[in-house]
Parts: structure tokens; sequence; C-alpha cells
């Protein structure tokens, strides 16, 4: 079923084969808190996990954190300082429908949407191509428990793929942070140790309670599976450059190029440089989220607790980090696309090269053929005129059945008196065939055709023209 409850919404980026969002039957989620409290032994950050269906997660939502309130994971003594609380789940893609499903019902789903005050845009989104990063101002509610007053939501790993997808609401009063992760599965080998990490750094991480830690650690993960894509290409540019021969070093093979399979060449350096083009995209996308959190950063630093403001400048140090590797990837990017580049005009060099060799072979092969005809069709004249001068002698033997010899004289073998009559026609017969076989092909009977229809012409174009003539005349 189609989402109600975020139309309209405000449509960008690029378009998506989904054509919607959709609910599961049940809700079937999980979620990690991590909840900082600070007593006489210091500040502690308790963390757990575990998974949620409906009745269980609307017990989660009601729960209370400060330690007055009897949360059973402080002590009377401890005063609550913030935390994270998030809510995750895979969001599967239904082929028939076209829709992205949602691990929540319906109902639960529109209630989480209006305690944590999502912004119309978050579901639309997520069906794009692009990544985004942007912030919505929350109304204040009469909510006790949890009363956000800015919500974030950031996209990471765009470009048909799976990605992170996250709605932060921030209680700056609390400095309590609830966060909802949508996770578009693909198959990628560093997808659920990536997403294992995550967990692991929000809970050791000192910045847990800063409500932007969150998408600068899935930011992390992006940017980890570029780093894996960039050393593909890499070993997949080496390897080719191997293959090829383009190299001086002496530790490595140097290939035949015209051995190669020019094929799968080919498709390995556009399937290389579109790859290269996605990260590139994907890296200057998280330069523009990178950008936007500092900006973020310095906006909760005036506007909220001492906390934020002291982990915030050590959030920035991270961001800068980050964009510094950014940048470093870019130039790398940069690097490999040049080099591809390069191997791209060497294959279609050597294709070429090689098309040549064989045009060549082909050339040798044709003079080859075209010398044994010669002699084939010179021995086929050769025993065409064989035959032109034994046919009328075999004709006239079968006509008239000659017999040659007589056996039956006591004397032996004696030759007829008629056998004369046979060499009279037969000789001046085989050479009125000759005679007109060579007056065949030896006289220009071509030239004096066409020098006979040219005469023709003439004389018919002429007795047209004195037709004409004479009718000016009357």
């Amino acid at each position: 079923m189609a989402v109600s409850y975020f139309q309209p919404y405000i449509r960008f980026g690029f378009p998506s084969s989904e054509l919607g969002t959709g609910f599961d039957d049940e809700t079937s989620c999980q979620y990690y808190k991590a909840l900082q409290y600070t007593g006489p032994s210091g500040t502690q950050t308790r963390d757990a996990k575990g998974t949620l269906d409906t009745a269980l997660m609307l017990k989660w939502f009601g729960e209370k954190h400060s330690a007055q309130a009897g949360n059973n994971l402080a002590v009377a003594d401890e005063a609550f300082n913030g935390g994270l609380r998030l809510l995750f789940g895979n969001c599967e893609y239904d082929i028939k429908t076209k829709y992205r499903k949602l691990p929540f019902s319906e109902n639960d789903f529109t209630y989480l949407a209006k305690h944590l005050q999502l912004p119309q845009q978050f579901l639309p989104a997520m069906r794009v191509w692009t990544c985004c990063s942007f912030k919505f101002l929350c109304v204040p509610t009469n909510c006790d428990n949890f009363a956000p007053t800015l919500c974030y939501v950031f996209k990471t790993s765009s470009f048909q793929i799976g990605h992170y997808h996250v709605a932060i609401s921030y209680d700056a009063l609390k400095n309590l942070t609830y966060a909802v992760l949508l996770l578009k599965p693909f198959h990628h080998p560093a997808s659920p140790f990536g997403f294992t990490e995550l967990l692991k750094n929000l809970s050791t991480s000192p910045l847990s309670t800063h409500p932007l830690l969150l998408p600068i650690l899935l930011a992390e993960l992006s940017m980890a599976i570029s780093d894996q894509r960039f050393l593909w290409a890499d070993a997949e540019i080496h390897q080719l450059e191997q293959e090829t021969g383009q190299h001086s070093w002496t530790d490595r093979v140097m290939g035949d190029p015209m051995s190669l399979d020019y094929t799968k060449a080919t498709k390995t350096v556009n399937f290389v440089s579109r790859s290269l083009a996605v990260e590139s995209m994907r890296i200057k996308e998280h330069l523009i989220t990178f950008a936007f959190i500092a900006k973020e950063i310095d906006s909760l630093a005036v506007n909220g607790v001492a906390d934020v403001k002291e982990r915030g400048e050590k959030l920035k140090e991270i961001v800068a980090y980050h964009v510094n590797t950014c940048e470093h990837f870019l130039l790398r990017a940069e690097f490999q696309e040049k080099k591809v580049k390069a191997l791209t005009a060497v294959v279609y060099q050597f294709m070429t090269q090689k098309d040549s060799k064989v045009n060549i072979e082909l050339g040798e092969m044709t003079a080859t053929i075209a010398r044994e005809s010669k002699k084939d069709s010179s021995a086929m004249k050769a025993i065409a005129v064989l035959t032109m001068c034994f046919l009328p002698g075999t004709f006239l033997a079968a006509l008239f059945a000659i017999p040659v010899f007589n056996w039956d004289e006591p004397t032996g073998p004696v030759v007829k008196d008629s056998f004369k009559f046979y060499w009279t026609i037969a000789i001046p017969l085989t050479v009125g065939v000759l005679l007109i076989w060579a007056a065949s092909v030896l006289l220009p009977w071509a030239a004096w055709s066409s020098r006979f229809r040219n005469i023709k012409r003439t004389r018919h174009g002429d007795l047209e023209t004195a037709d004409d003539n004479r009718w000016k005349i009357q």
C-alpha cells in the first residue's frame, strides 16, 4: 500500500524505477540504544540491541531515560546525559509492484513519523538516485518523554546500489537523539561486516551522544566500499597493462597484445571507466554532505548544550579528515581514469593492427587461390582442346560404327578398305571445329559488335534529325 501520510511531497533528484513505498503486514525491525549516565564513578555509556514488533516498539518509545524516572538501566544517583536510540531494518524491493517495502506496518510507521516529526520528503528521497542531506525544524509537542526540535535526513551511496537512508530527530533539551535507519540491501561482501562495525563504533565512540555522529559513520561505510572499488579498478588496470605489454616492470610478465581477447579487454576498460565515474560522483556527493554536517555542527554548538559543543569540535576534526580523504580519492580516480583512457586507445590501436594483419593474410591467401585457379584454368583449357580434338572422331565412330580390322582373314587381321572413309570425314570435321573455336576466342567479336551498334545508333539519329528538319521546313 502506498504512503498517504507523506503526500504531497517535493520531487527532486533523478527518477527511479521504484513507483512508491509500501509497508509490511507486521512490524519487524531491530533497535540499538546507547545512553550516557554520569555518576560518582564518572560517565558511562550503556548500550543494548534487540528485535521489536508492534507491541514492543510502542513500549520502547514509552521508556523513560532519567535516573529519577526509575530507568532500570541506571541507578538513583546517576544523571542522564543524553544518547542515541536507533531503529533500523531492511527495505526489500518488490519486483512485481515496484514498491520499496518498509519493515513497519502502516499504522506503526505513521505513529513513528508523528512521534519523531519526520519531514514529508523523507520517504520520497529514499527512491531517487542521488545522495541527500537536509534539515527540518520540528513543531514543539507536548510529549514529556521526547520533544524534537530538529530533524536531519541523510542518504549515502547513490546510483542504483544498496544504501543507507536515515532520519535523525534531536531533542536539544535532553540531548537525546532518535534515528530511523532504512537499509536498501545489496549483495556486497562489505555490507554485513560494515553494519556490524557501525554498531561497534557507536558503542565505543565517546561522541555517541552527538546527533550527527551517525551520518558520519554511515558515510565512512560508503567510503570504505568506494576504497575497495578503487582497489579493484587498480587491479584490473594493472592486469590489462600486463596483458597488453604496456609497462616497463622487469618483475612482471610482458604479454603479447596480438593474442589478446579484445572483446574481454574492451568490456573491462568500459566497465572500469564507468565504475570510476560512479565512485567519483559518490565521493563528490560525500563532500557536499560533509560540508552540510560541518555547518550544522557549528549551528548546534551555538544553540545546543555544552556537551554537544565540546563533542562537536572533535567531530569537526573527523569531518575534516574525511574531507581530506575524499579529495585524495578524487585525485586517485582522476589518475586511474587517465590510465583507462590510455589503455582504451592502446586496445583499439592493437585491434586495428590485428585487423590489418588479418587483412594482409587474407590478401595473401586470395593471391594464392588466384594463382591456383589460374593453373586449374589452364589445365581445363588443355582438357577442352583435347576434347575438341577427339570428340568429332568419337562422334563419327559411334555414328558409323565402322569396323577397322577383319579378324577372319587366314593371314591375320587386315585393315578394311572402308576405314579410309572415316578419316576422310573425321579429319576435316575436327579441323573445322578447332577453327571455329579459334575464331570465337581470337577474333574481337565484342569490339565489332559494339562498333556495329554505334554505327546503327548514329544512322538512326541522323534519320531522326533529317525528319525533324523536314517538318520544320514544312
